[in-house]
């Protein structure tokens, strides 16, 4: 029997779907473009997605080059970041996800759109959580 998904989870996939695929084109983008050549010497025949192109340049992480080794290790800053946000936001508004959002779906932002629809009922602390976390969205 599977143990049940809770509020405070979801929150913390929800935060790390929403932070993770909006602004990833762009980062994704400049790893592509700075990582071009490691690429097309050892990765040609690697199938993007699913992380594929990260593992391959993983592999031969010897012969990257310098633009291509510093863009990468500025990505894991940013996914750093983004954790550490989501652990703080997830320990912050667990109590508000169980009581206001019980029962709200996972995927599509579903959680945080149901903690700004009730951010009147939600704690001070969260409601900064949640308008923290807009606020990077849209930048």
């Amino acid at each position: 029997m599977t143990k049940p998904v809770s509020g405070a989870q979801l929150f913390a996939l929800c935060l790390a779907s929403a932070v993770l695929l909006l602004p990833q084109p762009s980062r994704a983008q400049g790893v592509l473009e700075a990582c071009e050549e490691p690429i097309e010497t050892f990765c040609s025949e690697v199938t993007p997605g699913d992380g594929r192109i990260i593992s391959c340049l993983y592999a031969h992480e010897n012969h990257l080059g310098e633009t291509c080794a510093n863009t990468i290790s500025d990505v894991g800053d940013i996914l750093d970041h983004v954790f550490a946000t989501i652990r703080n936001a997830m320990a912050t508004c667990a109590p508000d996800i169980e009581k206001q959002c019980h029962g709200v779906g996972f995927g599509g932002g579903r959680i945080m759109t149901c903690l700004q629809e009730n951010s009147s009922s939600i704690a001070p602390e969260c409601r900064a959580e949640v308008d923290r976390f807009a606020e990077q969205l849209s930048q």
